[in-house]
């Protein structure tokens, strides 16, 4: 009767025993010191281990992987694999091998320092690399991207693609090389410095872009701005626009310009150092600002905002406002102030110190606010998420919402209106304050926005774009669109 499991097993030392296996893997180990042993399978591997010290051993395996292992220190081994991967690979320092694939990557791989070597592909990206040094290398690629890539050293290449951009790019320093694009953007590009290049673009933007140093260059835009940009030094250029903006701008150092505008907000703003200059508007904010320092300035504003501010320090000035917000601020330090809001926000603040004041509000928010350290304060809204909030600690609130969406929500300050959820859009929504109008929606947009206050037109949609828009007040024109962009705009001023 045969035994599942015989095992004779003779010690001597610390290691150094005989182990004659039968059974699961049925082998014959030789061992006399710490590794240095003769192991023989015949199982699961089924290979023959000859060692001799601390590596450098003999391994004859023919089972999984069926290869032949010599070493002779610690890597610089032969190893000649016959199975998952079937390669040759050939070592003999740290790393300076030769490996030849045949299966998954199937390439020979010369190495003969830490990089500096040669690599033939032929499968996924099916390229030959040629490495000399730390970079350096050619690269001939011929699928995914199929370019040739002629490094030289860290940067300094010729790449030369064919496929998803298929552009000739040189390089010879950091920077300073010549690209050629054809595809996506299309433009040649030519630097010579770190930057100091010409760029030449036709597609997307289709400007001519001339650099001489950091920055001081030459660009001239054709479609999306469409303006003239002259620079010289790190700021300190002349820039002429005629689309989006208009305007005229003279630089002569880092701040010190000219500002000519026309359009959008049409004022006149000289500067003579970092701040300290004269601004001009007439449109969109309407004021006269003086400055004479870093702050320290008199500040008259007549529209938006309608204030009066005289700057003294840092901080430290009296503000009286009339129109948005319309309080009376008295500064003294870097904080500790005493705040009297009537309109936009409507609250009294009473600072002390970094924080550790009394706010009371009673419009925007209309909560009452009680702090006493950084955060730990409590604070009970009434309107604009419609929660009692109960802080303690840095975070540690409670907080009660009725949902994310689909939800109803009745404001009665900032907003002041009434907004039905049903969607992620398509609801109804009653405005009173801030803005005022009546907005109602059925889709992702085409709906019908009726405005009365702040902006006060009549725009309605249909589609994406495509819809009438009658203004009246800020910019006071009336827009009749048709597609994504092509529309009829007549503006007033």
């Amino acid at each position: 009767m045969i035994q599942d499991h015989t095992q004779q097993e003779i010690w001597s030392g610390w290691m150094g025993y005989i182990e004659l296996w039968f059974d699961w893997m049925g082998y014959i180990e030789l061992w006399f010191d710490w590794m240095g042993y003769i192991e023989l399978w015949s199982g699961w591997m089924g290979y023959i281990e000859l060692w001799s010290g601390w590596m450098g051993y003999i391994e004859l395996w023919s089972g999984w992987m069926g290869y032949i292992e010599l070493w002779s220190g610690w890597m610089g081994y032969i190893e000649l694999w016959s199975g998952w991967m079937g390669y040759i690979e050939l070592w003999f320092d740290w790393m300076g091998y030769i490996e030849l694939w045949s299966g998954w990557m199937g390439y020979i791989e010369l190495w003969s320092g830490w990089m500096g070597y040669i690599e033939l592909w032929s499968g996924w990206m099916g390229y030959i690399e040629l490495w000399s040094g730390w970079m350096g290398y050619i690269e001939l690629w011929f699928d995914w991207m199929g370019y040739i890539e002629l490094w030289f050293d860290w940067m300094g290449y010729i790449e030369l693609w064919s496929g998803w951009m298929g552009y000739i790019e040189l390089w010879s320093g950091w920077m300073g090389y010549i690209e050629l694009w054809s595809g996506w953007m299309g433009y040649i590009e030519l630097w010579s410095g770190w930057m100091g290049y010409i760029e030449l673009w036709s597609g997307w933007m289709g400007y001519i872009e001339l650099w001489s140093g950091w920055m001081g260059y030459i660009e001239l835009w054709f479609d999306w701005m469409g303006y003239i940009e002259l620079w010289f030094d790190w700021m300190g250029y002349i820039e002429l626009w005629s689309d989006w903006m208009g305007y005229i701008e003279l630089w002569s150092g880092w701040m010190g310009y000219i500002e000519l505008w026309f359009d959008w907000m049409g004022y006149i703003e000289l500067w003579s150092d970092w701040m300290g200059y004269i601004e001009l508007w007439s449109g969109w904010m309407g004021y006269i600002e003086l400055w004479s320092g870093w702050m320290g300035y008199m500040e008259l504003w007549s529209g938006w905002m309608g204030y009066i501010e005289l700057w003294s320090g840092w901080m430290g000035y009296i503000e009286l406002w009339f129109g948005l917000m319309g309080y009376i601020e008295l500064w003294s330090g870097w904080m500790g102030y005493m705040e009297l809001w009537s309109g936009w926000m409507g609250y009294i603040e009473l600072w002390s110190g970094w924080m550790g004041y009394i706010e009371l509000w009673s419009g925007w928010m209309g909560y009452i606010e009680l702090w006493s350290g950084w955060m730990g304060y409590i604070e009970l809204w009434s309107d604009w998420m419609g929660y009692i909030e109960l802080w303690s600690g840095w975070m540690g609130y409670i907080e009660l919402w009725f949902d994310w969406m689909g939800y109803i929500e009745l404001w009665s300050g900032w907003m002041g209106y009434i907004e039905l959820w049903s969607g992620w859009m398509g609801y109804i929504e009653l405005w009173s304050g801030w803005m005022g109008y009546i907005e109602l929606w059925s889709g992702w947009m085409g709906y019908i926005e009726l405005w009365s206050g702040w902006m006060g037109y009549i725009e309605l949609w249909s589609g994406w774009m495509g819809y009438i828009e009658l203004w009246s007040g800020w910019m006071g024109y009336i827009e009749l669109w048709s597609g994504w962009m092509g529309y009829i705009e007549l503006w007033f001023d």
